[in-house]
């Protein structure tokens, strides 16, 4: 079957929600047989009604994102793990690239109880916040799963995440489409051997871990184009 964007989208939104498809399409006033034909690549979903279903999903998730044409909006918490000078890292196996610990905030709720909430959810350990070390405004192109093609606006808060002297987690995280995480303690000397995204953590992520400040940064390192 020739690979279709919109289609792969539509099942990756799905399954974020742990839905089936017969339940998806209660919960959203979909009658079965479209939503069958359009996961199957019978017919082709309507982009606005993709759009639509992105925005009601991230509703439903109590998710502080939205999405607005081609662009996408997240307000997202991050933790900077530090043990015996390595730092917690996550990938997947759909991407290529490591990011922090974290995830996106709720409505109504604060950021720093949100990073404490993915970090207990994604490897198993209740580390306490030690201080909010950067606020990020992070502009990026989407790559993969629904925010493939995207224009990406994200506003982060990392926080640096008190030590508790052990690398030892217990993770069984997925993401939001349902792949398996995969955690990694990355040595802080070793950073640039990586790919990691944001980008700009790879310059200045010792920086924030030593500072006793917050720092502002504003980041378009992984977008192509400016507006």
């Amino acid at each position: 079957m020739e690979r279709d964007e919109k289609r792969d989208y539509l099942i990756a939104l799905r399954e974020s929600t742990g839905m089936t498809r017969k339940d998806f399409a209660i919960e959203y006033e979909i009658p079965y047989p479209t939503l069958t034909d359009w996961e199957l690549g019978h017919r082709r979903v309507p982009e606005y009604l993709l759009r639509l279903l992105a925005y009601q999903v991230g509703l439903r998730n109590n998710d502080c994102c939205f999405v607005s044409g081609k662009n996408w909006f997240r307000y997202r918490a991050g933790a900077i793990i530090v043990e015996d000078n390595k730092v917690l890292f996550a990938t997947d196996d759909t991407i290529d690239y490591y990011y922090t610990v974290g995830g996106g905030v709720h409505l109504g709720e604060l950021s720093e109880d949100c990073i404490k909430r993915e970090v207990l959810e994604e490897i198993g350990v209740n580390y306490e916040v030690d201080h909010l070390a950067a606020i990020v405004e992070n502009f990026f192109d989407g790559h993969g799963g629904k925010i493939e093609g995207m224009d990406c606006h994200c506003l982060e808060f990392y926080f640096l995440m008190k030590s508790r002297g052990s690398t030892k987690i217990d993770s069984h995280s997925t993401n939001s489409i349902g792949a398996i995480e995969h955690m990694k303690w990355i040595p802080i000397e070793d950073i640039n051997q990586y790919n990691i995204k944001p980008s700009f953590l790879k310059e200045r992520l010792t920086e924030i871990i030593k500072s006793d400040k917050v720092i502002h940064i504003v980041s378009e390192e992984d977008r192509t184009h400016s507006k």
